[in-house]
């Protein structure tokens, strides 16, 4: 009796070893497929978004910086001529300095991510076989490396899977190579055997992984720039879109000469200098 017993508890241990797989080789497969159809597909989208628009924003931005201090500066004006409040001049200058170095923090920002997505567009695209490479070695550091599927992995292993996937999606073969070298010769994984109430603790915890990714894809699937990314090749789309914005900017700098023309009347008005 005891040897048939032993032979159930081998065998369901070898059931839930192959249940393991499966679930861990099902978790490397849907993160492969939410990287490629989303994270890829929406860091493609994004970059050309930015090229065609990013410019626009770069106006607004300035834009919102005039109307942000002048509207500053009339609310002291207002509040010396309605309440006798004299304007600390020295403080006002500083706070709108600090105004004016986020606005302009800001632009560079945006104009940085116009570059980027530039460079990121007109990088030289991946082979065939070198995609098949680069595929074949991020799923096995997936399997091998990701923490929902290894207990030994340090923060910094887990910021260099990162550094492979930022690779990845950019299609750099020789980065990809780099960061699998690290970790192959820095990194000591433990293949340690596992009881079966552990294996099945760890089955549910992929599953529970595999579930959060599914979200995590639907929730990107509704993202702005992901759900107008069939228009960003569509020529008379993008000459809409521009036209719109520019009709926006409009509108935003017609209001901001309305407050600074506001402004220079108070300041003649009552005699006030900042």
């Amino acid at each position: 009796m005891k040897k048939n017993e032993n032979v159930i508890d081998i065998n369901e241990k070898i059931d839930l070893m192959k249940e393991y797989e499966l679930v861990s080789d099902n978790f490397v497969d849907i993160l492969m497929d939410r990287i490629n159809n989303i994270i890829k597909k929406d860091k493609q989208m994004r970059a050309l978004y930015q090229c065609h628009f990013g410019t626009y924003e770069v106006k607004r931005i300035e834009l919102m910086k005039d109307i942000t201090i002048y509207s500053k500066i009339i609310e002291e004006i207002n509040a010396y001529v309605c309440e006798g409040k004299e304007i600390d001049c020295e403080n006002l200058r500083m706070e709108l300095e600090a105004e004016k170095a986020g606005f302009d923090e800001s632009v560079s920002i945006q104009k940085r991510a116009i570059e980027d997505s530039k460079d990121y567009l007109n990088r030289k695209k991946a082979e065939k076989e070198e995609l098949e490479y680069m595929d074949k070695v991020f799923r096995r550091l997936i399997k091998k490396y990701h923490p929902v599927l290894s207990d030994d992995i340090t923060t910094e292993d887990s910021a260099i899977l990162n550094n492979v996937l930022d690779a990845y999606i950019d299609e750099n073969v020789s980065r990809i190579v780099l960061f699998e070298n690290y970790l192959e010769n820095n990194t000591k994984t433990k293949n340690k055997s596992m009881k079966e109430n552990e294996l099945k603790e760890r089955i549910s915890d992929i599953r529970g992984a595999i579930d959060y990714e599914i979200v995590e894809m639907m929730n990107e699937k509704s993202n702005v720039v992901f759900t107008i990314g069939e228009n960003l090749t569509d020529f008379r789309w993008i000459e809409e879109k521009k036209e719109l914005l520019k009709n926006q900017l409009k509108d935003i700098e017609e209001k901001k000469n309305r407050i600074i023309d506001r402004y220079n009347i108070m300041r003649k008005l009552y005699n006030v200098e900042i």
